[in-house]
């Protein structure tokens, strides 16, 4: 719970920096299902249409940077 905990901090502050990731409806990051080693999660986020590519691709990037730099452990998914 205090892994969830983090990413999830970490995820949220990230959404609430990014300035065209909408704050109405919030963003939310969730736990989808339990993995073997660990948790694959959700990140839902609204923006607009023509910004979807962008700022998925940048976030992506963020959070990716952000969780390795604290340490967080990621896992690869493998194809059932």
């Amino acid at each position: 719970n205090q892994d969830f905990d983090l990413v999830k901090n970490i995820i949220i502050q990230i959404l609430r920096g990014t300035p065209k990731v909408l704050q109405e409806p919030l963003p939310e990051v969730t736990i989808e299902q339990f993995e073997q080693d660990g948790f694959l999660i959700n990140i839902a986020a609204a923006v607009l249409p023509e910004d979807l590519e962008d700022v998925s691709s940048e976030l992506k990037k963020q959070v990716y940077l952000a969780l390795t730099e604290a340490g967080v452990k990621l896992g690869v998914r493998k194809n059932k």
